[in-house]
């Protein structure tokens, strides 16, 4: 009994007047080469958590909602509220080394690296997954020359 496609189709076509104005200080934030400022950033994130966050409490507790419209990926609301949270930064430990054995033209190099050492949960910006976490590296390079 879901009406999804048409549904969501018209509030397409009957809310598309507003799109370029809500759209707005995304694509300025995303414009050029530069990395966008934090605090504007910042402002982008709190004006969509600040709509997103009460209109997907409401929905979800709207009865029979779900079999209405089908909202699984939808809802990004606590994707806002972790980036807002790694706003505040993080460090992230690496230690890594390496090792060459024999000489130049016949050499066998091993490397190892460990990441995320306090194996922490964090989100850098505009990325959607989480980083992994604690995390191991080996290499092996053999040369014969």
């Amino acid at each position: 009994m879901r009406q999804m496609g048409s549904l969501l189709v018209r509030l397409n076509l009957e809310t598309r007047s507003f799109h370029s104005e809500v759209d707005k200080p995304w694509l300025d934030l995303i414009a050029g080469d530069r990395q966008p400022p934090r605090l504007e950033y910042m402002h982008c994130l709190l004006r969509a958590y600040g709509f997103d966050s009460p209109l997907e409490a409401a929905l979800r507790y709207t009865k029979n909602f779900d079999q209405l419209v089908d909202m699984t990926g939808r809802y990004r609301a606590g994707f806002i509220a972790q980036d807002l949270l790694s706003l505040d930064g993080f460090a992230v430990q690496r230690i890594g080394g390496g090792i060459a054995l024999g000489r130049a033209a016949e050499r066998l190099e091993l490397t190892f690296a460990a990441e995320n050492l306090t194996d922490r949960y964090y989100r850098e910006q505009f990325q959607f997954a989480p980083s992994r976490g604690r995390s191991f590296t080996v290499g092996i390079r053999a040369g014969v020359f």
